[in-house]
């Protein structure tokens, strides 16, 4: 994977080495590929060039996982309401409040994990921006907003 991945991105070589953390055992011959830590063009920045077509690869990969982690973080909510407005309607009782309350707290987690997916591809997108033609990165970066902590 490592020579695949050196041949498309020849900066990489240079990056492994210098953080052997991303490079997980590069002294070992064999290294499962669920163990191996890949470089991406966002990873990169500007210490390294590499193809055009994996730079767009690689925003469609990110700008998707971004509306998937708005859509989930947006069902989450949904969730959450609909269980607050349910539980202040029809909830009595003990048992009925630890459930909708077991509910509320689910969904809540979930918008989180959503919410850091979502940073984590929109930081991916910035990194990505300044690589890609303004049409494509900062025009389009407009329509995924910082989420407020």
């Amino acid at each position: 994977w490592y020579s695949v991945q050196d041949e498309h991105m020849p900066a990489v070589a240079t990056l492994r080495n210098e953080n052997p953390s991303r490079g997980l055992a590069v002294k070992h011959s064999h290294i499962d590929a669920h163990n191996l830590s890949l470089w991406l063009p966002s990873d990169l920045g500007s210490r390294g060039s590499c193809d055009e077509h994996l730079r767009m690869c690689e925003w469609e990969l990110r700008k998707a996982q971004a509306d998937e982690a708005l859509s989930g973080m947006r069902e989450a909510l949904a969730v959450e309401y609909a269980v607050k407005e349910a539980k202040l309607a029809y909830g009595q009782g003990v048992r009925a409040g630890s459930k909708s309350m077991n509910k509320i707290h689910d969904s809540r987690a979930m918008a989180e994990y959503y919410g850091r997916m979502y940073r984590r591809a929109r930081k991916a997108m910035i990194a990505l921006a300044d690589m890609l033609p303004p049409s494509i990165g900062k025009d389009c970066l407009k329509n995924f907003p910082a989420l407020n902590p």
